[in-house]
């Protein structure tokens, strides 16, 4: 398993989209799928070649089954809901991924992390108050994150809190 994902992961890095590299590196997820068929990792690692292979319904495949291994995996969740979004899916899908990584921050409220997928989501849908929001709880986790402070006076200029943006 290890030696197909580090072999897939090193392709990934150095050699980007070229056609060749990108065969070998699904020939490698798709065997990190056979040899660890639990891991949520080996299905991120084929969901990333699928997509670099033009093949994004199986990218979406390989994404959900991911999540439904491991609920908490919020980079699994916002990849699924930027390629559903880029499929043209419909509101359903894309409610299904936001659903996937509400959960994911439930299941570990005290993860920065997932709380920054989950303000990436929730702008790219232009929801500004529930961004906002999600920033204040991730900044109450990692006060020292000076990025989400930016960000969060980012978004409440965008919503018209001059007090509350840096102007």
């Amino acid at each position: 398993f290890w030696t197909h994902f580090r072999y897939a992961e090193q392709l990934r890095r150095s050699e980007g989209n070229r056609r060749d590299a990108v065969q070998q590196m699904l020939g490698h997820a798709w065997a990190a799928v056979a040899a660890r068929p639990r891991s949520p990792n080996a299905y991120y690692l084929l969901a990333w070649c699928l997509a670099r292979a033009e093949a994004p319904k199986g990218a979406t495949v390989a994404l959900r089954k991911a999540i439904e291994l491991d609920p908490k995996f919020a980079n699994a969740a916002k990849g699924l809901d930027a390629e559903l979004r880029r499929q043209g899916s419909g509101a359903a899908d894309t409610q299904w991924t936001l659903a996937a990584l509400e959960k994911a921050v439930e299941l570990s409220p005290r993860s920065a992390l997932l709380h920054d997928n989950l303000y990436m989501v929730l702008r790219e849908r232009g929801d500004l108050p529930g961004a906002a929001a999600v920033l204040r709880k991730s900044i109450t986790l990692d006060p020292n994150n000076a990025t989400n402070h930016l960000l969060l006076s980012t978004v409440l200029g965008m919503l018209g809190d001059r007090a509350g943006s840096l102007d």
